[in-house]
């Protein structure tokens, strides 16, 4: 399928930290300088001065948001045993945190521990009913385990939760998409759009979709509007590429297939 599975973890690394700033202000006693600091690199995305920021602070004074905070900042560096650590003292320390499970279940789902993921999302939603991420995370769990009917349950209760959640009316289109309901999948995907324009992932799904339909020339139009947000995604240019050899265009279809190795080398 050209359908792109865009990764779960990817799109839920923009999140606001402002859910957990909000816990730390209202659960602790005044933050001290280095909290501040680390939820300001948080912000910056620069991951690596957040952990010492947090570090620093947990050395003068252990509390559940500074091992929150911890762990999402070794969640974005790609330290997921030591983040899944993090969040579970954090949770020791103050269990009724819904947004922290909610996180943690993403450290599951990048260690592909999808059991403890659902269990984490479970207890997210046990928490706070109303948080569409969590219904979308474990959405994205059951459509992995193919659970596809609970998977799209989740996906819709997301978007009934936050009808401007972009990512979850892209990962329903994606499901719309693999079962063969490719006008529902493309609606999503323009939902997904309409929500976020520079959501590359929405934009070459709907290209997929549209070129499964026999759309060539919108499925032309999106695959150019994804890479034009995302020139070093080797997949857009691939897809794009197979239509032009369907179309018999072997020179752009070659062109394509050259920039996507100059990206991927070592893909086929």
């Amino acid at each position: 399928s050209a359908i792109v599975v865009m990764n779960i973890l990817r799109a839920t690394r923009n999140l606001s930290l402002l859910g957990l700033i909000l816990a730390a202000t209202a659960c602790s006693s005044a933050p001290t300088v280095k909290e501040i600091d680390g939820w300001s690199q948080l912000e910056r995305h620069d991951y690596q001065k957040a952990l010492m920021a947090f570090d620093v602070a947990l050395r003068q004074q252990e509390t559940a948001e500074l091992q929150a905070g911890r762990g999402r900042a070794l969640y974005f560096l790609d330290q997921h045993i030591a983040s899944e650590s993090a969040y579970g003292r954090a949770l020791e320390l103050n269990p009724a945190q819904p947004q922290w499970h909610m996180e943690l279940a993403l450290v599951h789902i990048a260690c592909q521990d999808f059991d403890d993921a659902i269990a984490a999302c479970n207890q997210a939603i046990r928490l706070d009913p109303y948080l569409a991420k969590a219904y979308h995370n474990r959405g994205f769990v059951r459509h992995v385990q193919h659970q596809l009917n609970g998977a799209e349950a989740d996906f819709t209760k997301a978007i009934q939760l936050d009808a401007e959640f972009a990512e979850a009316y892209n990962s329903r289109g994606i499901l719309q998409a693999e079962r063969g309901d490719y006008r529902l999948a493309i609606a999503d995907f323009q939902a997904a759009v309409r929500l976020r324009p520079h959501l590359a992932s929405a934009h070459a799904n709907a290209a997929a979709a549209n070129y499964a339909l026999g759309n060539a020339e919108l499925a032309f139009v999106s695959l150019n509007a994804a890479i034009k947000i995302d020139r070093k995604n080797p997949l857009f240019y691939k897809n794009r590429g197979r239509i032009y050899l369907d179309l018999g265009n072997y020179d752009a279809a070659i062109n394509d297939f050259e920039e996507a190795l100059v990206f991927a080398p070592g893909d086929p």
